[in-house]
């Protein structure tokens, strides 16, 4: 048998899933197996690679390469498409919490970054149906017409039979309705934007972005607390800005206008950690200048020169619910399409500008 590496891997998988293969038996030396499989020693090794990885093999510089226990009760593999894997990007707590549920229920997870890109994501999605995925969590990438898109990608899946459910607000009609689980961004931001009401704050400038579908939640949530307080909103008060250079500079140009603001609302945490540092270089104080909060609540939040206010987006508990319910599906114990949306709580600190006892604050 001459071919691929995934044929060979989908050949040895196939005969270890199958029973053929039991729980520590010992494959064939490399040799052996590139003569049976007509096939290159790199072709093996990448193949063998890939299975132990999966968890299917181990390779034991004595003993060769062995069948695990855990063979016996594999269950398949689950793609996930994530946008970004940076350090500054919360995808990668959502990921720990996929990863572990995962794990523990005998799946092999096989991670994607798409780079936010939909011509990789097309791509890519084409490359785990070919391997056979189980199912698949997918982040959906862009904003305005070209959101649209992702109805491509998602259609695939369906016209393949390939189980999935989506992470963050998607609505795509095209596609119908969609297991998902997400965070409740509208009414974080409206409690949120509440909270600097509060506070005494009433010019609340709302900067970051550039716009995704989470970030048009919290964009509504931002207008429907200050209109409910009889605030017209002005376009100028939203800055939809994604270059962090740009975020510092329009930040002092603010302070040092006519009219400067009472507060920022940062699309982020990490957009708040970039108006607090580029106010502290023009020498303005936060609170006592101006407040600044953000959203998430991500590590950095507690670490800052004045600790954020912000909303504990739940990503861990995200992935978790992401990958149990996918495989719920999977294995048929959900078949009903399901929509899970996890509340984002406030977390006062002080950079929002609230007198409070020392204890009150987080």
């Amino acid at each position: 048998m001459a071919g691929s590496y995934k044929e060979v891997k989908a050949h040895i998988q196939q005969n270890v899933l199958s029973g053929k293969l039991k729980p520590n038996h010992r494959l064939p030396s490399g040799a052996e197996l590139c003569r049976s499989y007509q096939v290159s020693h790199m072709t093996m090794d990448r193949a063998l690679r890939e299975l132990v990885n999966e968890g299917l093999l181990i390779r034991d510089r004595h003993r060769g390469t062995i069948v695990t226990e855990r063979a016996e009760n594999y269950r398949g593999k689950i793609g996930l498409m994530v946008t970004s894997l940076s350090s500054k990007s919360t995808l990668p707590y959502m990921v720990e919490g996929v990863e572990s549920v995962v794990r523990n229920k005998n799946y092999h997870l096989l991670l994607v970054n798409t780079n936010a890109s939909l011509g990789v994501a097309k791509s890519t999605v084409r490359e785990l149906v070919s391997e056979g995925v189980a199912g698949v969590i997918y982040i959906p990438i862009g904003r305005g017409k070209e959101f649209g898109k992702n109805a491509d990608i998602l259609n695939f899946l369906k016209r393949n039979y390939i189980p999935f459910i989506v992470a963050g607000h998607c609505n795509l009609p095209e596609v119908g309705e969609i297991s998902s689980v997400s965070s409740d961004h509208f009414s974080a931001s409206r409690e949120l934007t509440e909270h600097l009401l509060f506070c005494g704050h009433r010019r609340i400038i709302l900067m970051g972005g550039p716009p995704n579908q989470d970030y048009l939640a919290i964009i509504e949530g931002y207008r429907s607390a200050l209109e409910g307080k009889g605030i017209a909103v002005s376009d100028d008060w939203i800055k939809l800005i994604a270059s962090t250079e740009m975020i510092r500079s329009e930040a002092k140009h603010l302070m040092h206008s006519v009219n400067p603001p009472d507060a920022f609302f940062a699309l982020g945490d990490n957009c708040a950690a970039e108006i607090i540092s580029s106010l502290r270089e023009s020498k303005l104080n936060v609170p006592g200048d101006v407040a600044v909060v953000g959203f998430g609540d991500a590590p950095l939040c507690k670490y800052l020169p004045v600790p954020l206010t912000t909303t504990h987006v739940q990503h861990r508990e995200e992935g978790k619910l992401l990958a149990n319910t996918l495989i719920g599906i999977i294995e048929g114990e959900i078949k009903k399409v399901t929509q899970i949306t996890l509340p984002c709580p406030l977390v006062i600190r002080e950079s929002c500008g609230l007198s409070l006892n020392r204890a009150q604050l987080v």
